[in-house]
């Protein structure tokens, strides 16, 4: 054992050497702190995690003082009234919906029937079909980190000290699926679509929830840095969903709880977790690139944030340089995956699409990864979309809006037809996506 960690030692250069010393003296710091005092969830440090920018003087006003309601009304409207930096926006509900509802007559329909499936309980992750995670249909306490197939859940342990590929703890790809909260975007399909608040009071019962079960740095769910990142991005897309402004009514002054102030809570504090343990040595493939893209994309659409600036330069470091690593001559991905190839599209479909929005200079180097990537997707699909399944495949995707089959590359390749203005790679009309 030792001689192996000495050779192991001896390959890696000085940058690595100091890169996970530095990240064992924090995991250390951070195991020894978690021991003394139980983390847990505490808005008052949402404070000092936000930008002081004049746009939110009110908002830490209201938090110094503790009224929490009052700045979760303030942080509503803000986000309901400033400029879209994100793909949805609030302003955009309606545009959207009648967009949608004129050119897919189907889809509202379509959304309801699959985000009440998620109301009663029901989800498909993983090739599984009707999973059940609690007793009852709302996801609760021990829910968050059960393997509903084995019958077995992972322990409440320090995050690092978790053995989760460990059987004892279940499949733990079961129950990241579930905590990638990617469901999240269906239901905020079918609250655009059809403006029921079942869907958006989901969300935020859930949200409440996994907060309450998910102390920071304590359980499964916060071992793999992916599905952090995973899941930082389904909050945002849940912030830009879910940010209520009725007429009538100031945005999030009839909510029952302030949602607002712990989901940015919860957003900051898991991208700081990504951020200090970046998989540049651990997989430095799709899932540093997932990674980097919620470090980017979180900077760039939450630059209300403390944080933003730092992360988004990461993001876009990490994303740029690994261009030339993983993409090939011939625009495939590294891993030769066809399923892989398709979330390396994504990613850079999404950095693409927010760097438009947000006006970062930064944009051609993403268009010419997204035109390599679509370019060789298009070669790989046949002509309804589809492609083998060559190499390793997880099943999951990044934005499941609509429930498409993983193998059905359409909605990749209308989005990069319509960023990069080329036609050729769309196959049929655009779908919903």
């Amino acid at each position: 054992m030792t001689r192996h960690l000495l050779a192991r030692l001896a390959r890696m250069d000085r940058r690595e050497v100091a890169w996970r010393t530095q990240a064992a003296a924090r995991i250390g710091g951070d195991r020894l702190r978690t021991a003394v005092t139980r983390p847990r969830w505490d808005r008052r440090d949402l404070l000092a995690r936000l930008a002081r920018t004049p746009a939110l003087d009110g908002v830490r006003a209201s938090l110094r003082s503790r009224h929490w309601d009052a700045a979760h009304t303030a942080l509503s409207a803000h986000f309901a009234a400033r400029p879209a930096r994100f793909v949805i926006a609030p302003s955009l509900i309606s545009s959207v919906r009648h967009r949608v509802r004129s050119t897919f007559p189907d889809s509202a329909r379509g959304a309801v029937a699959r985000a009440d499936r998620l109301l009663q309980g029901d989800f498909d992750l993983l090739a599984y079909r009707g999973l059940r995670f609690g007793q009852g249909a709302l996801l609760t306490g021990a829910s968050w980190r059960r393997d509903p197939v084995h019958d077995r859940q992972a322990p409440q342990t320090f995050w690092a000290d978790v053995p989760y590929l460990d059987p004892a703890c279940g499949d733990h790809k079961i129950i990241w699926e579930l905590n990638r909260h990617q469901h999240w975007l269906p239901l905020g399909r079918a609250y655009w679509l059809t403006g029921d608040r079942r869907y958006r009071d989901r969300c935020l019962a859930e949200l409440a929830s996994w907060l309450d079960a998910n102390p920071p740095l304590i359980g499964v769910n916060w071992a793999s840095m992916l599905e952090l990142a995973f899941r930082s991005l389904s909050w945002i897309w849940a912030l830009h969903f879910f940010v209520d402004d009725r007429p009538g009514t100031q945005p999030g002054q009839l909510d029952a709880a302030p949602w607002t102030v712990d989901l940015l809570l919860g957003i900051d504090r898991q991208l700081e977790h990504v951020e200090h343990n970046l998989s540049y040595y651990f997989s430095p493939n799709t899932h540093l690139l997932g990674e980097a893209l919620a470090l980017y994309v979180g900077g760039r659409a939450l630059p209300e944030l403390a944080r933003s600036g730092r992360w988004e330069r990461i993001g876009r470091q990490v994303l740029v340089a690994e261009m030339d690593r993983q993409i090939t001559g011939d625009g495939g991905h590294s891993e030769r995956s066809t399923h892989y190839h398709r979330y390396a599209l994504d990613f850079y479909l999404l950095a693409l699409a927010v760097a438009r929005i947000t006006h970062d200079p930064v944009g051609p180097a993403f268009e010419r990864a997204v035109g390599q990537l679509a370019g060789a997707a298009r070669l790989l699909a046949d002509d309804g979309g589809r492609v083998a399944h060559i190499g390793d495949d997880d099943g999951g995707t990044l934005m499941p809006i609509a429930g498409r089959a993983a193998d059905d590359w359409r909605d990749s390749l209308a989005a990069a037809a319509a960023l990069l203005d080329r036609p050729g790679l769309c196959i049929g009309s655009a779908p919903e996506e």
